[in-house]
């Protein structure tokens, strides 16, 4: 999966209000949506432990008994 145009555009420097407008949205759609993708590979190893740390989570604190 690629990431979106706006996404790059953002990491780029552009403004959110300069790439809304040239694909005709909002500053705050284009905000929202940045961050909802910038959310979403964040968590892509979420829940899934990495082999061999006993367990925990990825905030490193352990399962709750």
């Amino acid at each position: 999966m690629s990431t979106p145009p706006a996404v790059v555009l953002h990491a780029r420097g552009y403004s959110y209000r300069r790439i809304g407008e040239q694909i005709g949205v909002t500053a705050q759609a284009v905000e929202g949506f940045v961050k909802y993708r910038q959310r979403r590979a964040g968590r892509s190893s979420w829940g899934r432990p990495p082999s061999g740390n006993g367990g925990e989570t990825p905030n490193g604190v352990g399962p709750v008994s």
